[in-house]
């Protein structure tokens, strides 16, 4: 994926983290499975789009209650982005990435997943822009400088905004404007 593509699907996806956050349309477990980029012979080629199947049921099994979410991972639909980020920079999924130093006694943990980001996130800054490392590592440890993490308190969405969105514009707008040098 070219380095315009890369970071326009980032901004594009921090930006609907921020705006669909509290909707149907984004859960907490959300994924790059859940992402679809039309082929490139349609009109609509450059723009991604979500795919979401509506239950019916109150009770979604496929929805997370923040009591059941890891300690670690201060906000789930913030981590899923940071991962989101890593997997459009490695062009993998996560878990093609994983260690044996990720799993316990070969084991998939609950934390596996959290073990294969922070690693990646650390070799991050040799390979992409310096903004858009920065704010995958701030989605993957939730560093805001805050003590709540909620999307729904206009302090936080803020701190996202200015941690997360800001410099992914920031890197967005240096490979626009630099589209031929690159």
């Amino acid at each position: 994926m070219l380095t315009h593509d890369r970071c326009s699907l980032a901004l594009t996806l921090a930006s609907a983290v921020l705006h669909l956050h509290d909707t149907p349309w984004l859960t907490e477990t959300w994924s790059m499975n859940d992402i679809h980029i039309m082929g490139r012979t349609s009109l609509l080629s450059d723009q991604p789009y979500l795919s979401k199947n509506f239950v019916p049921s109150t009770n979604n099994p496929s929805t997370v209650t923040p009591g059941q979410r890891l300690r670690i991972i201060k906000n789930s639909i913030v981590f899923a982005l940071g991962v989101a980020l890593l997997e459009i920079s490695y062009g993998s999924p996560l878990s093609t990435f994983e260690t044996a130093e990720d799993l316990d006694q070969g084991k998939r943990l609950d934390w596996t997943d959290y073990f294969i980001a922070d690693r990646l996130a650390e070799g991050l800054a040799a390979r992409e822009l310096p903004n858009y490392a920065d704010a995958t590592r701030r989605c993957i440890h939730c560093n805001f400088d805050s003590s709540v993490y909620s999307l729904k308190d206009d302090d936080f969405r803020e701190r996202f905004y200015q941690g997360v969105i800001v410099p992914l514009q920031k890197d967005y707008d240096y490979v626009m404007n630099n589209q031929g040098k690159l």
